[in-house]
């Protein structure tokens, strides 16, 4: 059975009794994907430029740049903190509708650089 390297994300619980793991180095890389992405900058203690600020964009104005701006904060974000992976192609679909005005539908495929045959996609739904 392969080392784990690190804890899965989102954290649940594994069937050894402790949390899950990941083993590989792509997995490991998609859980430090989201853990960048789901951390809003200034949540994290002694770091506050770790994460991203896409959840303030929720309760801004819909402007035709916001969609570039919340993906430039992810390239920017990614770019710093894992400077390991490749970004492939990272989509914002912003909500048309009244119903859901405030939501971003993120959708980011990626791999790791020294080896772009292995690679992920993840999805993350931002709303309030």
């Amino acid at each position: 059975m392969a080392e784990p390297i690190g804890v899965r994300i989102p954290i649940r619980l594994g069937n050894t009794g402790f949390f899950e793991q990941t083993l590989t180095s792509i997995d490991e890389a998609k859980s430090n994907m989201y853990n960048l992405l789901l951390t809003q900058k200034g949540e994290r203690y002694m770091q506050p430029e770790f994460g991203t600020r896409i959840y303030s964009k929720l309760f801004e104005q819909i402007t035709t740049s916001i969609k570039d701006e919340i993906e430039t904060d992810i390239t920017d974000a990614v770019g710093m903190w894992l400077p390991y992976v490749e970004l492939m192609k990272v989509d914002v679909d912003i909500s048309d509708d009244n119903i859901d005005a405030n939501r971003f539908d993120v959708r980011i495929e990626f791999g790791l650089k020294r080896d772009l045959n292995q690679y992920e996609e993840i999805q993350i739904i931002f709303a309030t």
